[in-house]
């Protein structure tokens, strides 16, 4: 990465949190578009802030692959441009927007993260599927990425191209070991499938997944669905045939040979892309049932229920915190 420099004036370890203390402001910025764009309150950023920032996945990621899983943290800024062109806008403006996507998945790449940069070309393709008429500024993108990181796919590509991934596909076994990644908490030394806790690791908490699977879904139930955020069933089916992938085996329907594909193979850590799309649609959701209600009274009732809500998704995600901090791993492993 581009920061790579810095290492000439701090050590490894100050470079490694200085590195991290500039994605993390990096993806500050973008959340901040994020909620100029879709005007959201205070209570309703924190909860997409801590969601984002402190979810089970990264933290958990950070803990034990470090720097590599960087580029995480461009994720609001992918989303924030890919949001654009899912949504009603001019041409011009949508063209535009494609540019600063495919510029967004570059940067991914740049930062080490080729397991995620695929995960999300993979997941602009299964859009394209559902959502053809975005064909033209979706192909931009990708050929904007693609140009962009030749120098590091084409060396790939000539190592992997005629192997595939040596280890099986895994993934979540069910839908109560995938409950279980996003409500229970779990020490970084227990393992599942053979493989370390932290690669199924997805912690948000009860609350903060109740929170949204009702706003990012069973808000469009409601008589007044017109009022919420446009999210039709080309835009849901992507994310449920994506999130399919994290289960055990799915990802076989892809060849093993696939040139780019063929790097993955514990699926399971594909969820990070539906899990932070679908927050941001909550959150979204959140602000707009608050606007619902006219009597100031009652907003600040919901609202209050709301905070009380989230004030315990926020004690549940800093206790996981503490759990996966970095300086515990060392200590207890050295």
């Amino acid at each position: 990465s581009p920061q790579i420099i810095l290492l000439k004036y701090l050590s490894v370890y100050d470079f490694y949190f200085f590195n991290l203390l500039i994605m993390f402001s990096v993806s500050f910025y973008s959340l901040i578009l994020i909620k100029k764009k879709y005007q959201l309150s205070f209570l309703t950023f924190l909860f997409i802030y801590f969601i984002f920032n402190f979810n089970g996945h990264i933290i958990s990621y950070l803990s034990v692959y470090g720097q590599a899983q960087l580029g995480y943290f461009l994720l609001p800024h992918f989303f924030y441009y890919f949001l654009i062109i899912y949504e009603e806008h001019t041409f011009k403006f949508k063209l535009r927007s494609s540019l600063f996507l495919g510029l967004s998945l570059w940067l991914v790449l740049l930062q080490g993260s080729l397991h995620l940069y695929v995960q999300l070309i993979l997941f602009i393709f299964i859009v394209l599927i559902f959502n053809y008429k975005l064909y033209k500024f979706l192909f931009v993108s990708l050929i904007v990425s693609f140009l962009l990181s030749i120098h590091r796919l084409f060396p790939a590509y000539l190592l992997n191209s005629s192997s595939a991934s040596a280890r099986n596909v895994s993934g979540f076994a069910d839908l109560g070991q995938f409950t279980n990644a996003l409500t229970e908490l779990k020490t970084p030394y227990e393992y599942f499938n053979f493989e370390g806790w932290h690669e199924y690791n997805y912690y948000i908490s009860f609350n903060a997944l109740l929170i949204i699977i009702i706003f990012g879904f069973f808000v469009y139930l409601i008589p007044k669905k017109e009022f919420f955020y446009k999210f039709n069933i080309c835009k849901v089916l992507p994310i449920f045939v994506f999130s399919l992938f994290c289960f055990r085996n799915i990802y076989e329907v892809i060849p093993r040979y696939t040139p780019l594909f063929n790097v993955e193979s514990l699926t399971a850590r594909f969820f990070i892309i539906p899990l932070i799309f679908i927050t941001l649609i909550a959150s979204i959701n959140i602000e707009k049932y608050f606007n619902l209600f006219e009597d100031k009274s009652v907003k600040k009732i919901i609202k209050l229920v709301f905070g009380i809500n989230l004030f315990v998704v926020i004690i549940c995600i800093l206790n996981h915190l503490r759990v996966w901090r970095l300086q515990r791993l060392d200590y207890e492993s050295g």
